[in-house]
């Protein structure tokens, strides 16, 4: 079957055609956006301390909530166990973690901060501060607290859509 063409529309006044209305973005594609660029801001400022972002992360959480498994990290960041294993023995290589036997269970290894790791989070966080920093600059006190409470809720609400999904690290 051939199908003719389409004829060719003119402007003509008296026949105006309506310009497509603009779509609002979509929130995913806003918070994409965003953590798209955060991640290269992040990376830039912690590339002089030769440390990475989900580095930098681990780091932070292990200064944060004490010693965890790797496996507990893995799913707190999302990450298959063997990738959280890797990670793990970098920063061991690099002095920034040990492993120790968990005294709760024999068949796992809790990964503790070190000095060594204290010391590349100290003079790391300064330009993680500033980061944020700039990150809220724009908003109000206010809008910055409202703003972090709506990040935990999606946080957690779409962390139960992982979990649901079976999704790797779905305890968000």
């Amino acid at each position: 079957m051939h199908l003719a063409p389409e004829p060719i529309a003119h402007a003509d006044p008296q026949h105006e055609v309506a310009e497509p209305q603009a779509q609002p973005s979509l929130t995913i594609y806003l918070v994409k956006r965003l953590q798209l660029v955060l991640q290269a801001l992040v990376d830039t400022a912690l590339r002089p301390f030769e440390v990475t972002p989900l580095q930098y992360t681990i780091l932070y959480v292990l200064r944060s909530t004490g010693p965890q498994t790797s496996a507990s990290l893995a799913r707190n960041a999302f990450l298959t166990p063997q990738t959280m294993h890797q990670v793990v023995i970098n920063l061991c290589n690099r002095g920034f973690v040990s492993r120790n036997p968990n005294p709760r269970s024999k068949r796992s290894l809790l990964v503790w901060l070190t000095p060594e790791g204290e010391d590349v989070l100290a003079r790391c966080t300064p330009v993680i501060v500033e980061l944020e920093s700039t990150l809220a600059a724009s908003l109000s006190p206010g809008q910055q607290a409202l703003f972090r409470e709506i990040l935990q809720t999606e946080i957690a609400a779409m962390g139960e859509q992982a979990a649901r999904w079976n999704l790797h690290g779905a305890r968000l």
